[in-house]
């Protein structure tokens, strides 16, 4: 237990804050904190670099990603770490110590580094036995504090966390969970509001395995199938002569099973290595280690397969298959953003501000529920496999807002006469726009949109004509 509190760090975080609706404006500026804890770099994609582990929504709009760290002794000094990598659907971030220390006041700060100990990892998956654990963390601005309670089961079918009975508050996020043994096997993520002692965390094997098979970037997506599957039934087996047990492909999205598998196939089971999973008619697969079934979209299973060596045996039209597919990311273009890291692109016309609409928008309190209902509609339509140009504001005293233009959350499909293809390019049609205008060839812009045409005379949109540097 001493070890693993040598390896603890408190994270405070610097972030600026941006009006959803208007994200080139700043609304206030917080600061939050967390913990980390000191892991083996050689068991990460980094280098020899001093590498720490924390939860992604500790630092996920850390200013510059960066991140200081102190410990209990350190007093008002701090480190300064720089985020390396986030993985939003494990919601883990991966922090390295930068060369300079902006907040260090003592004479060399190595002498401290080296006094955070490694904490040691469990590397093999675990079972839902009920087992005795614990975190050491800064919880409400206390240092280092310990708590303890018991591994009370596993999360649901799709999203593989680790259930615990434990009081963990949230400057205990990120911190490190731990056996009896002190190997930390998974990273307090999240409690559950109005219960007592009711918490979540990351297994530390699912971390482990993705950084070693699935890693490419710093914002690190998840493998996804891709695949909707349905029941099969009866009727369907005896129509088509299927005698195996599986589940039925509903349909498939753009990723990795697009052009090898297709609506109406039946998914009997997954094959990596020497291991085997059936389905069942549910689609469900039963899991050994948590002793019950889980989908094959469940996290800790995607850790356990080994890229390139994955068979999907199927059945198309009565001929038995074998598919080999990775599963891959999938490129949607409606996200989550986070301005470090996949950051919304806007764009202002005047007292018009336009942006991507992104997950991140719809969830936001800013949204009224009419216009959210609407837009999810729009999504499901599209899949979220199209980008989307939104106006999320109108200034109060423009020239828009007084001819009371219903505008604000209206999708842009048009700039003109031309049809808008996704942000980049409606950006790209109004400065040419903007530039038309400067030079006297355009007084007027029709905005096509999901709500009608809207027109508009660009004089009175109050843009400041660039002056003439010839002149």
């Amino acid at each position: 237990m001493e070890h693993i509190r040598k390896s603890i760090v408190q994270a405070q975080v610097l972030c600026t804050e941006h009006d959803p609706l208007v994200p080139s404006r700043t609304i206030e500026e917080n600061e939050y904190s967390g913990t980390c804890f000191r892991v083996d770099n050689a068991l990460f994609p980094f280098g020899d670099k001093v590498l720490f582990l924390t939860n992604f929504h500790v630092c996920d709009n850390a200013d510059d990603r960066l991140v200081h760290l102190r410990t209990a002794g350190m007093g008002k000094n701090a480190l300064t770490g720089y985020v390396e990598a986030v993985v939003p659907q494990l919601d883990c971030a991966v922090i390295s110590l930068t060369d300079t220390h902006e907040k260090w006041f003592l004479d060399d700060p190595q002498e401290w580094i080296d006094r955070i100990a490694i904490a040691p990892l469990r590397t093999t998956r675990i079972t839902t036995k009920t087992q005795k654990v614990s975190t050491i963390g800064f919880p409400q601005g206390l240092e280092e504090q310990l708590s303890s309670g018991w591994l009370a089961g596993r999360g649901s079918d799709d999203m593989d966390m680790l259930q615990l009975n434990i009081s963990i508050n949230s400057g205990n996020s990120g911190g490190p969970l731990f056996d009896k043994s002190g190997k930390v096997i998974g990273i307090c993520t999240a409690t559950l509001n109005e219960t007592e002692a009711i918490a979540f965390a990351v297994p530390i094997y699912s971390v482990l395995n993705y950084f070693e098979k699935f890693y490419e970037q710093p914002y690190g997506r998840f493998p996804q199938w891709g695949l909707d599957l349905m029941p099969m039934t009866d009727a369907f087996a005896d129509q088509f002569g299927i005698t195996r047990v599986g589940a039925v492909v509903r349909d498939v999205e753009d990723g990795c099973c697009r052009d090898l598998i297709s609506k109406g196939d039946v998914l009997h089971s997954i094959t990596s290595g020497s291991q085997t999973w059936e389905l069942d008619r549910f689609g469900l697969i039963h899991d050994n280690t948590r002793g019950s079934k889980i989908t094959m979209n469940n996290t800790e299973f995607l850790m356990r397969l080994t890229p390139g060596d994955i068979h999907l045996d199927i059945t198309r039209k009565k001929t038995a298959k074998t598919i080999t597919v990775t599963p891959t990311p999938i490129d949607y273009k409606v996200t989550e953003n986070y301005k470090e890291w996949n950051p919304v692109n806007t764009y202002r016309l005047g007292p018009i501000t336009m942006q991507t609409l992104s997950k991140t928008l719809i969830t936001s309190e800013s949204m009224h529920p009419h216009h959210v209902v609407r837009l999810v509609e729009i999504l499901k339509q599209t899949k979220c496999m199209k980008e989307l140009v939104i106006i999320t504001h109108v200034e109060p005293r423009s020239y828009v807002n007084n001819l009371e233009v219903d505008v604000e959350f209206n999708i842009v499909h048009r700039i003109g006469r031309r049809k808008v293809k996704d942000m980049d390019h409606c950006i790209s049609l109004l400065k040419e726009v903007e530039k038309r205008w400067e030079s006297g060839e355009q007084k007027r812009i029709c905005i096509g949109t999901n709500n009608g045409d809207i027109w508009l005379t660009l004089g009175l949109l109050g843009m400041k004509r660039k002056r003439n540097m010839a002149s």
